[in-house]
């Protein structure tokens, strides 16, 4: 049910793309640049599935391992797990098969978690077995993004606003008692400077801390 559909995800390496996925080729396989990470295929209808096989590539060694989570969903939005790898015995060739219990989805994850040798995890096929459903086709809700300049992000910041991130600064480094007074331009960066050599351990440190001055 999953041949040639379309998959969405968060990465992929060069030369091991998502649509490797559902290629129905075991000798092409998807690798995140990192893990976690997930590939989501849609189906594009609703299935009855009765089961989803996970691949592993033909390149997966004898004693390699895969931990990996797989979820269905209808809506794009709430997703139920399918299945998981979570022990430490390397996958067969045929790959792992979870059964679904004739659960209805369009939307098929997959999230690779670990790979016992290598900093990601490679999968060849995803597949879903099952028959098309009767039940309307769900799409994911749109994500409604207010705009950026209703956002508390947008205003202005002040002079005084400033000052006193400095302050916390001067406090946090220094000592309250350089921090203190109605105008911290007041304070000259030769004060501050001896505050930084009394209270650091190397005149080094405290150049670099007074750079936090004009």
């Amino acid at each position: 049910m999953a041949l040639n559909c379309p998959v969405y995800g968060s990465s992929q390496q060069d030369g091991m793309n998502k649509a490797s996925l559902t290629n129905g080729d075991n000798h092409t396989a998807w690798a995140p640049k990192f893990n976690p990470a997930y590939a989501q295929i849609d189906l594009e209808q609703n299935v009855k599935i009765s089961s989803i096989q996970v691949i592993p590539p033909v390149t997966m060694g004898s004693e390699e391992y895969a931990q990996y989570s797989v979820y269905a969903s209808l809506d794009g939005e709430t997703y139920d797990l399918v299945g998981q790898k979570n022990d430490t015995k390397p996958s067969p060739t045929a790959g792992e098969s979870y059964a679904a219990n004739g659960k209805k989805a369009r939307y098929i994850r997959i999230l690779t978690e670990y790979c016992s040798t290598q900093d990601t995890l490679p999968i060849s096929e995803v597949r879903v077995y099952g028959e098309e459903s009767e039940t309307e086709l769900q799409s994911p809700s749109k994500i409604s993004v207010e705009s950026f300049e209703k956002t508390d992000y947008a205003k202005s910041v002040t002079d005084e606003e400033t000052l006193e991130q400095v302050r916390g600064v001067v406090a946090r480094t220094v000592g309250e008692q350089l921090s203190t007074g109605s105008n911290l331009s007041s304070i000259t960066p030769q004060v501050i400077w001896t505050g930084m050599k009394s209270t650091c351990t190397t005149e080094r440190f405290a150049s670099a801390a007074i750079k936090v001055f004009p």
